[in-house]
């Protein structure tokens, strides 16, 4: 699988009101290119979403880098809400976003009115984080690392993209050799044994707990690796958490931060060998491109975590630069990025 997953493309995001939600993203957080933008059924996901959907969906790139979002909602339907939040459930928790100027970033979000937990605080090896909350109430958090990469830096840019998800796991260990061992984010970055104080206001965020953040030892060659930049898995073990999973009884699409994505060359090989690893097949890799809108199309397959938290596998077909300017990456070599040239195209792609 080294040269077949190249780390982290988006992650995946149910909301209730997506245009509120389209517009927190885009113009606090930065999210600002949108590379997708379609409604219509969502086609091959009747097995998570209940039946055929119809659905309205934002897939968009902050320019500074780092993986994408995915903004989602069902049109066809009432999304079933969330689970009240505790930070000792199963799933994905939250969503960590890299930033240069932590404390400035804090200024910023205090005037755009966001809920704020906690301010840019560190914790022994844990760098500076400030977690905050979306407008559906979406716990998310800004991080300092060291050697944090950013791809474009326009005027005023301080916010980047997604580094990582948070993923709540029952048995630590299990999800290791999931991750670690299987996807290959195979470099510990820290491991952390205690308490987090940085969560004292967040529901099961004020015991004991193990968090251990991971990433891809190799340099991603995927064709979009200017912004992705590989990106990295947050593991995190509560002790006595409650360890229900956020989307028990409830289906892809319904509100919450349902799916982490990676970004794959040859989706079929990657999805069978997988599941040979011991990967939970959930959906089989499509063999038709998958319409996007906007210009994008990809391939797409579903496996799970040992706890069932959902891991999609995308691998883009068509992908739209800017105006009529697009790319067949089928007739593409595999592991050749798009020039830097042609990425930084897409500055002139941002929703107006």
């Amino acid at each position: 699988l080294t040269d077949m997953i190249h780390g982290l493309q988006h992650i995946g995001i149910g909301f209730k009101d997506i245009n509120r939600a389209w517009d927190f993203y885009r113009k606090v957080l930065r999210f600002d290119v949108p590379l997708s933008r379609s409604q219509r059924t969502a086609e091959r996901m009747e097995k998570l979403t209940g039946g055929p959907q119809e659905r309205q969906v934002v897939i968009a790139l902050n320019l500074s880098g780092g993986a994408l979002v995915e903004i989602f909602q069902f049109l066809s339907r009432e999304p079933l809400p969330a689970p009240d939040f505790n930070y000792g459930d199963l799933g994905i928790l939250s969503i960590a976003l890299k930033v240069k100027d932590v404390n400035k970033a804090y200024s910023e979000l205090k005037e755009s009115g966001t809920e704020i937990i906690n301010p840019p605080e560190s914790l022994g090896i844990l760098p500076e984080q400030l977690f905050f909350y979306d407008p559906e109430g979406n716990l998310l958090s800004l991080i300092r690392l060291p050697g944090t990469e950013f791809s474009l830096s326009e005027k005023n840019s301080n916010i980047g993209g997604i580094l990582f998800p948070t993923i709540g796991v029952s048995d630590m260990e299990k999800s290791l050799h999931f991750y670690r061992d299987i996807l290959g984010f195979d470099t510990v970055v820290y491991d952390y044994k205690g308490e987090d104080k940085r969560l004292a206001g967040i529901p099961g965020g004020g015991g004991t707990l193990r968090r251990i953040l991971l990433k891809m030892n190799k340099k991603p060659t995927s064709l979009f690796s200017f912004y992705l930049k590989g990106g990295m898995i947050e593991l995190v073990h509560v002790n006595g958490g409650r360890h229900i999973h956020r989307y028990r009884k409830r289906g892809w699409g319904d509100s919450g931060i349902m799916e982490l994505c990676l970004d794959v060359n040859d989706i079929e090989a990657t999805y069978r060998q997988l599941v040979r690893s011991g990967a939970v097949p959930v959906i089989e890799a499509n063999t038709d491109k998958f319409d996007m809108g906007g210009g994008s199309s990809a391939f797409f397959a579903y496996v799970s975590d040992p706890d069932g938290t959902w891991v999609e596998l995308a691998e883009i077909t068509n992908f739209p630069i800017w105006g009529r300017l697009s790319f067949d990456l089928k007739k593409r070599p595999k592991n050749k990025p798009l020039s830097p040239f042609l990425m930084k195209l897409l500055r002139f792609a941002k929703a107006k």
